[in-house]
């Protein structure tokens, strides 16, 4: 009887173990899917515009919503003047941030940016690379984010931080995972719509530069024609 009971206390544990093991797959699968089924929403977002201040509300608002985080933002680089900025910036003080200038390895973004290194920051104002230039400026306190860099063929064309998940939890480890791989297709897109954006401002240059020339040509040929009225017209004389 003995020997029937551990028996069963085994088979038990072996059966409560297997249910564990398949939950846990289960639970692994499913959450493989969310991610997957995120990250598609992610590249439908980003692949419906070409224009580079629609693509960057877009990024901001998806990375948000996404990873349940109160603010995201994307920070460019500039790389003929070593620096960080913010080409789009929403809310009442928009105007302001856009004017904030960050030297590459300044702030965490700047560390970022410098590194190529991505980074989950648990408590912002007590960590060494922290810069509160930015949070001055819009005054918003950040308690803690995630900031990935944004590569594009092997190229750091910028960066991109979450801030401040909702309920006052911290950020996971999974959820800095989730962000890298939500920057890959992002910085690709970005750069279509910064070559696109380029594209168009040269142009627009161009037309410019051609509707001058054409006006130009047009008051010479104007004035030409006003200073030959001036002229004396040479009588003909009828034999």
């Amino acid at each position: 009887m003995d020997v029937v009971a551990g028996v069963l206390v085994v088979l038990c544990i072996v059966a409560v173990i297997q249910w564990q093991l398949s939950n846990r797959k289960r639970q692994g699968a499913e959450l493989e899917l969310q991610r997957t089924m995120q990250l598609f929403d992610v590249s439908l977002e980003v692949n419906s515009t070409i224009r580079k201040q629609d693509l960057l509300v877009k990024i901001m608002e998806t990375s948000s919503r996404i990873m349940n985080a109160e603010a995201s933002s994307v920070i460019l680089v500039d790389e003929a003047k070593g620096e960080l900025f913010f080409d789009l910036a929403l809310g009442a003080k928009g105007d302001e941030v856009r004017e904030i200038r960050l030297k590459i390895g300044e702030g965490i973004a700047g560390w970022v940016a410098q590194t190529g290194k991505s980074v989950k920051i648990d408590d912002a104002a007590r960590d060494e690379r922290w810069s509160s230039k930015v949070a001055k400026r819009v005054d918003y306190p950040t308690r803690n984010m995630l900031c990935v860099p944004l590569v594009s063929k092997g190229k750091i064309i910028g960066v991109l931080q979450v801030l401040n998940k909702r309920g006052d939890a911290p950020f996971t480890d999974r959820d800095l995972q989730l962000l890298e791989s939500i920057a890959s297709p992002t910085a690709a897109a970005l750069e279509n719509a910064m070559l696109y954006d380029a594209l168009e401002k040269s142009i627009h240059a161009l037309k410019v530069t051609t509707a001058a020339k054409e006006r130009m040509e047009s008051e010479l040929r104007i004035a030409t024609e006003i200073q030959m009225g001036f002229l004396p017209r040479k009588s003909l004389s009828v034999q």
